[in-house]
């Protein structure tokens, strides 16, 4: 038995690709194998052309496709088909149909395909002998129900493909209404009959600083005193006096001292006198003292000299510059406290939700941090202060205050009369602390709208279906409370009256106008 030779076609295969890889295959047995949904050998003359070139050139061609329709179709073409590779290589012998005709006989028809035309035309046979001894009162009925039909078809297109739309303006009133409104923290719902609504606690810290210019004086020193003074020998040999020496007051309150500037040399003998130049040690008017007030040399030089200021010292000066005084940190408390408020109120502002609003005046603070970059009466131009405050407040759901604006305008409205939501408006009031009670603040709410007369569109609109367009202007305006004419529009526009199906007229209220 010669072997198989297995070719699974590509999708790009046409007949003469597939022609030439069976006459090149090795084997005298070729299983073409054609994929799912392939476009390879889908038309019965391909499969004819592949039996035959393999029967012109002793090939023994089989099919294999898990497609039903191609299996038959093989079938009827003289090919073998299989389900599967492995089916076809169990099969020793493949059969095929004997063909007496020549390969170049034109094709026929399969058996089924010739029943199924036979079948067809005996059908066709049939209908045609019913048609040829059908009464004649039959094609009159076929015509009568024809024309009915037709009617129904106009009728139809009358009563559904006109259409309405009528705009209705109600007469209308405008309502006014005022309450007092009290922000309640203890309260957990609207209480229409108090005017409570709820309020809840919200908190921020806030942290900021200022500076503000100084406005206290100070004097400090400027400059040191300086003058003559007499040293005065006590020993019979010469007396030198070093550079730096001290000298003192002793009959002022604190002892001043001053400097020697340079060495004195004092002459021998008792009583002997030398001048020299001293400078106050301290900065400031305080060394300016008067005439003989410097009596007393510090040192070893005093056992050996006496010293007098046979004039007074001077020279020594203070300046007056700014300080820092009690009244500037009041000063920076009280500036900065607006800054701080309108801080807090903003970011409070940017927590609350859609609707919600702060009582500004519930708004309270807690200093958490004072400091000050200068103490008290130190030199400064300037004081920088740093605080920080922690604010509570209370916040309101602006719908809650509407709520009972909004049931006081209802309470007004008129028989027979709707509130009109659009065109509403509420107004707040200024906010003020409920005398007497903690926490709790008030605050008058008006309210303004407007109410429309309410609209019995159905009942007219059954009234006024079928009717020509001026009656049943006439017919809503006799009916019904209006403010304006009614506005009517039919399509198509040359069609004379209004739809007679209701559901074609559609209806809206205009309560503005």
């Amino acid at each position: 038995m010669d072997p198989i030779q297995v070719i699974e076609l590509e999708d790009h295969d046409n007949i003469d690709t597939i022609r030439d890889r069976i006459i090149t295959a090795q084997s005298a047995r070729v299983l073409l194998v054609i994929p799912w949904d392939s476009p390879s050998l889908r038309k019965s003359v391909d499969l004819q052309v592949v039996q035959r070139f393999g029967e012109a050139n002793g090939i023994d061609v089989a099919i294999v496709s898990t497609e039903g329709e191609i299996r038959t179709a093989a079938h009827e073409a003289g090919l073998p088909a299989f389900r599967s590779v492995n089916a076809a290589q169990r099969k020793a012998q493949w059969h095929k149909p004997h063909h007496e005709e020549d390969e170049l006989a034109p094709w026929t028809p399969s058996k089924r395909k010739r029943r199924e035309a036979r079948r067809a035309a005996v059908e066709r046979d049939q209908a045609d002998a019913q048609a040829h001894h059908r009464h004649p009162a039959w094609i009159a009925l076929k015509i009568g129900i024809f024309v009915s039909v037709l009617l129904v078809i106009v009728f139809a297109a009358l009563a559904i493909i006109p259409d309405a739309q009528i705009v209705l303006v109600p007469q209308s009133t405008k309502i006014t209404a005022a309450i007092n409104v009290i922000a309640d923290p203890a309260a957990k719902e609207v209480d229409a009959l108090t005017g409570h609504v709820p309020s809840s606690e919200v908190k921020i810290t806030v942290r900021d600083t200022i500076t503000v210019p100084t406005t206290g004086k100070k004097s400090i020193p400027e400059s040191r005193a300086k003058g003559r003074v007499i040293f005065v020998s006590q020993l019979n040999s010469p007396v030198r006096i070093s550079q730096g020496t001290l000298v003192r007051t002793t009959a002022t309150g604190r002892a001043i001292r001053y400097v020697l500037t340079q060495d004195v040399e004092v002459p021998a003998g008792i009583g002997a006198q030398a001048e020299g130049i001293v400078e106050a040690v301290e900065v400031g008017a305080a060394g300016n003292v008067a005439a003989n007030l410097i009596n007393e040399i510090e040192g070893v030089a005093a056992l050996a000299a006496r010293v007098s200021n046979p004039e007074p010292m001077d020279g020594g000066g203070d300046k007056e510059v700014n300080a820092v005084d009690a009244a500037d940190r009041e000063t920076a408390n009280e500036q900065i406290k607006p800054k701080l408020r309108e801080s807090a109120l903003k970011q409070l502002q940017a927590q609350l939700g859609p609707g919600e609003f702060i009582i500004p005046e519930s708004l309270n603070g807690t200093i958490l941090e004072s400091t000050f970059d200068h103490e008290m009466a130190e030199q400064a131009d300037d004081l920088t202060l740093l605080i920080r405050v922690a604010y509570t407040a209370q916040k309101v759901k602006s719908e809650d205050a509407n709520s009972l604006v909004f049931g006081a305008l209802q309470a007004q409205t008129p028989p027979d009369y709707e509130l009109i939501p659009e065109g509403m408006a509420f107004q707040r009031g200024e906010v003020t602390a409920v005398p007497q009670v903690v926490d709790l603040y008030q605050f008058p709410m008006q309210g303004t709208g407007y109410a429309a007369a309410d609209l019995e569109v159905g009942k007219a609109v059954s009234r006024i279906a079928g009717k020509p367009i001026a009656e049943a202007r006439s017919l809503l305006q006799d009916s019904l409370p209006l403010k304006k004419t009614p506005q009517i529009t039919v399509f198509p526009a040359w069609f004379p009256t209004l739809p007679w199906l209701m559901f074609r007229i559609q209806t809206s209220v205009d309560p503005q106008g």
